[in-house]
C-alpha cells in the first residue's frame, strides 16, 4: 500500500466505529478519530464504508481506462432499475416476499400486507379530492396569468423580468478535477437546453427542457471557467 493509497483510504469501518487511516506499518493500519476504540487494525480487518465514491475508486484502481465506460454503465442500468415501472415491480416482489414470511409485529399480532393501494381497481380506500391549480402571476400588473408553472414562464417570462435589472447571474461551479468535462457539459444543458429531449405521450408529449435556463428565466449568466483546486 503506497502513500497515495493511504491519502485515498481515509474512511473505513472498524467493528462498527468509524476512524480513519493515517499510516501503514507492516500489516497494522494506524488510525485516527477512532474515539475509545483501537488506534491500530489489521488491514485484513478494514473495510471501506459503503458509499458510492469509494466504489468508484476501487473500479478506477483496477480497470484503470475502462473504468469510467463500467461506472457509468452501471449507473445507467441502476437508474433504470430505479425508477418508473422498473422501481414499481421491485416493490410488489418485496412486498409479496415479505407476505409470504411469517412476521409477527406482537405475540398474537401478525404483520398482514395487503395490495398496494392504488395498484388495482377498488384498491384506493381513501377519500380525495382534486384541488384546482391556483392562478401563477407573471407580471406586477396581474395581466399575464396561468395555471401551469412551466408554460407560464415560457410564454410570459419570469415575474421580475421588466422591474429587475441588470439580469445577469453569476453562477460558481466547484468540482474535482476529474470530472471538469463532465461538468462544463452538464452547464451547457442547464444553460442552453436539452431540445431533443421529450416526455410524455400522444398528444402530452413535450419537450420541458428545451429553452434552458437563460431563455426561460430572460437571464444572461455570467459563469466563470471552471479551474482545478490546488492539491492538499
Amino acid at each position: 500500500m503506497t502513500p497515495a493509497s493511504i491519502r485515498r483510504l481515509q474512511s473505513i469501518v472498524v467493528t462498527q466505529i468509524p476512524a480513519y487511516i493515517t499510516g501503514l506499518r507492516g500489516s497494522l493500519l494506524l488510525l485516527d478519530d477512532h474515539g475509545d476504540g483501537p488506534d491500530t487494525i489489521e488491514a485484513s480487518q478494514a473495510f471501506l464504508e459503503p458509499r458510492n465514491e469509494n466504489m468508484d475508486w476501487c473500479v478506477r484502481h483496477f480497470l484503470g481506462s475502462n473504468a469510467e465506460r463500467i461506472i457509468e454503465a452501471t449507473a445507467a442500468e441502476a437508474s433504470k432499475h430505479l425508477g418508473g415501472p422498473e422501481r414499481l415491480a421491485l416493490i410488489r416482489r418485496t412486498f409479496d416476499y415479505l407476505r409470504s414470511q411469517k412476521i409477527d409485529l406482537a405475540p398474537g399480532a401478525p404483520l398482514v400486507l395487503g395490495p398496494l393501494a392504488g395498484s388495482t381497481r377498488g384498491s384506493w380506500l381513501f377519500r380525495s379530492e382534486a384541488i384546482q391549480r391556483p392562478h401563477l402571476v407573471f407580471d406586477p400588473s396581474g395581466t399575464r396569468t396561468d395555471r401551469w408553472n412551466e408554460r407560464g414562464l415560457d410564454q410570459n417570462g419570469p415575474y421580475d423580468q421588466r422591474t429587475f435589472a441588470p439580469k445577469q447571474l453569476r453562477i460558481a461551479v466547484v468540482c474535482q478535477a476529474a470530472y471538469e468535462g463532465q461538468v462544463e457539459a452538464f452547464l451547457a444543458k442547464f444553460l442552453d437546453g436539452l431540445p431533443d429531449v421529450r416526455t410524455g405521450r400522444g398528444e402530452w408529449i413535450r419537450a420541458p427542457y428545451a429553452k434552458g435556463f437563460i431563455r426561460r428565466y430572460k437571464g444572461t449568466p455570467s459563469v466563470r471557467q471552471p479551474e482545478p483546486l490546488p492539491k492538499v
